[in-house]
């Protein structure tokens, strides 16, 4: 299902909907985190972070994902067994 979201809309949209989620809890190390998404996001908008990265991030983050998900049914699949 991750995969299947990165591949449709990319780092960009997680970035500022992580960054959104992260700043509603009330603990530093979540502030923090929210704080460096914003940054990457402000990097994004300048273009700072060329295309051609972000689209090189956005296929190594839909790997991951695919590998999450293989990982997960593999789990599923021993405990249905």
């Amino acid at each position: 299902m991750l995969e299947s979201i990165l591949a449709r809309i990319g780092l960009p949209l997680l970035i500022t909907l992580v960054s959104g989620a992260l700043k509603e809890i009330d603990m530093p190390v979540t502030k923090g985190a929210a704080k460096a998404l914003e940054d990457v996001d402000r990097a994004l908008k300048a273009g700072t972070i060329s295309p051609e990265k972000m689209a090189e991030a956005n296929r190594h983050a839909q790997r991951l994902a695919e590998l999450q998900s293989e990982e997960t049914r593999a789990t599923f699949e021993q405990i249905n067994t």
